[in-house]
């Protein structure tokens, strides 16, 4: 009986360590993807701001 409860208990802490694990390892996902996607936002941001100062100075280099 005894080595039954041993079982059993060992059986719900793996249980509850994997489950901890997953549930970190999700919420550390989710914040390096959200970094992520900030920078690439930013990236993104920053090309469209060069590109738009280099369509302004060629439109004034045509348009004198």
């Amino acid at each position: 009986m005894k080595r039954a409860e041993l079982w059993a208990m060992n059986a719900l802490m793996n249980a509850s360590a994997i489950t901890m694990q997953r549930i970190y390892r999700g919420y550390v996902g989710k914040r390096k993807a959200s970094d992520v996607r900030s920078e690439m936002a930013e990236f993104i941001a920053m090309i469209r701001v060069d590109e738009a100062m280099a369509d302004e100075e060629e439109y004034w280099r045509t348009h004198t």
